[in-house]
This record gives structure tokens, sequence and C-alpha cells, in this order.
């Protein structure tokens, strides 16, 4: 974290920033980041008094020196197969919590149902809803007991169990629902889609939550704040945040505080991520909090219109980096 701080500073980063944006809500000293510091360059292979990569500024603070250049690695020869082959269209996939399945929709008997597929050699497909409602959006809860959906037709967030059943409507609007980490809250958009497309959407939408009983259906965010049509929720692996992508021209990546109730702008187009000229919708999509909630990850358009993976730290105050592209 403190590298990855460093290095997207185009200035010497001070001892207070630090503190405030690695350190922040925690009692540490100066110390602390000396000691860092120093393992920085045990690991790196570095010397202080004759720094390559980080060099230290006398009453000023660190600054990243090494050059640093974009190499792109040949592309890993994998061979790639579909594990789910049907003369339909397969969408949407959410891989269960234990890796060895995952849920998908699929139109193979003419209209959008739901269908779980286990990963193995010889893995069976099971159909999961049978209703003819048009089923888009699978989401497997992280307890594994529950798939919840979207339904075209019906309209609103439902869930079935895993397993197959009954399903149960918990809101009569909204499509793409994100599990809370405790498997007892839905977010979703109010928004719903015409098609399978990214943000295909005929309204414009904000973020709801709902109990997994159907209970407290809660709105988190409000229109204008930001402006555009709120999409694509995630939770932070702590339960507290929600990540969401706001569809506008300043289209970008905010992060909501639940117990507050106030969203901050994290990565914003034309600021953090270049703007291109009349595709601000596809601009940036997918937010997701990776491990510990250090780093949150998120697929955006190049300069070219090429998406590639960029990773940010959630706290903010440092630019987006591309990992992959």
């Amino acid at each position: 974290m403190l590298l990855h701080l460093i290095r997207n500073r185009d200035r010497a980063v001070g001892k207070e920033e630090l503190l405030r944006e690695v350190w922040e809500g925690t009692a540490v000293t100066d110390n602390a980041i000396t000691r860092v510091i120093a393992q920085l360059h045990r690991e790196l292979r570095d010397d202080s008094r004759a720094a390559r990569f980080v060099e230290t500024l006398a009453r000023v603070g660190y600054r990243f020196i090494a050059e640093v250049r974009e190499v792109r690695a040949p592309a890993p020869k994998v061979p790639v197969a579909p594990v789910a082959p049907t003369a339909g269209v397969d969408a949407k996939p959410s891989f269960g919590p234990d890796g060895r399945s995952f849920i998908y929709c699929s139109n193979k008997s003419g209209r959008f149902e739901l269908y779980r597929r286990e990963l193995t050699s010889a893995g069976a497909t099971v159909q999961v809803t049978n209703d003819g409602q048009q089923n888009l959006h699978p989401a497997w809860s992280p307890d594994g007991q529950w798939i919840a959906y979207h339904s075209a037709a019906r309209r609103g967030i439902w869930v079935v169990p895993a397993v197959g059943g009954t399903p149960r409507r918990l809101s009569e609007f909204g499509s793409a629902p994100a599990w809370s980490p405790d498997s007892q809250t839905i977010a979703f958009t109010a928004a719903e889609p015409f098609s399978l497309a990214p943000f295909d959407t005929g309204s414009p939408g904000t973020i709801w939550t709902v109990a997994l009983n159907g209970s407290v259906l809660h709105q988190v965010t409000h229109t204008g704040s930001p402006r555009g049509s709120h999409a694509a929720p995630s939770w932070s692996r702590d339960g507290k945040r929600l990540a969401f992508v706001s569809l506008s021209r300043d289209s970008g990546i905010f992060v909501l505080g639940l117990a507050s109730g106030q969203s901050a702008p994290l990565v914003r187009t034309g600021f953090d991520i270049p703007r291109l000229p009349g595709n601000f919708v596809s601009r940036v999509r997918d937010p997701v909090f990776g491990p510990g909630d250090e780093m949150l990850y998120f697929s955006a358009a190049g300069e070219r219109g090429e998406h590639a993976i960029w990773v940010v730290s959630p706290k903010g105050g440092a630019k987006p980096a591309r990992v992959y592209a």
C-alpha cells in the first residue's frame, strides 16, 4: 500500500500524508514509516544512500525515482473451451463459495432460465428455475444457500434455493443483485435492463438494499447525488461500504459508507481515467473489492478504446493503475 501510494505520485510524499493515507485511524509514530521504508529497501535490494527506487528527501518525504515502463507479457497459452455449450445464449456466470460450481442464465429452452453447472470433467448441469419468466443476473450467496436474480418478465429481485425450489420475490423492481458478505442483505440497482448488454437500462437507477426475508427495503443512493444512473453495486468484504458506478458524462466509481449514507468519488472520468468522446457510458464498470478491502479493481477503457483491468485504493488519494490490458 505504501509503495503503491508513493509510486503513483509525481512529487515527494511527506510523512504526514503517508500517516494519513496508510495508517488512518491508527495511532503510530514516524518510526513506523522509517521501518517500512527500510523494509522496502531490503525487498527491492535498494541502498538508501544511493537509492534506485525510493529516495529519501530530508525534511520533505519520500519519492519514487525509478523509471516506470508498461511491459506486456505474452498471453498464456491456455486452452479455451466452453464448459456449458448450448445452441442458445449462456451468460452472467456466478461462482459458488466452494469454487466447484457456478450458476448462469441461458435461453436454450426458448426463455432465460437459471442453470447450475459443476466444474468437473463429467460435470452435471441442473436447471434451477423453470418458470419461463426470463430470469437474468444470477448471484450466488456467500453461504451457498441462495441464488438471487432479476426476473425480466415479472420484474424485480427474486431468490431461489441454490438446489432449486420455489422462487420468492424480494422487491417489485430492480436488477443486478449483489450479496452482502453475511448473506443477509442484497444490494441492487432500481433500473431494469432491456437486454444482457452492460448497463442497458431503460430508466435512471439508484442503489437499494433489501433483507433476505424481504423486509427492510431501503434506498441508499438518491437521484442527482451523484449525478447519473447508479449501477453495479459491490460490497466491501467487511460489509460496511458499497462501491457503485455512476453513469453520466462525469461517470465514475463512488464508494458509499452505509452507516453515514454518504458517497465519495473514487475514480472520475476525465480526471483519473481519460474520457472517450461519445463513449462515456461504458467508461468504467464492475468495481470489485479485493482481499482485505485493501484495493478495489474495476474495468475501464483505455485511450484507444480497449478495455483493461485497473486497481485503486478505496481510501482515495491515489491515481488508478492499470494492472492488466
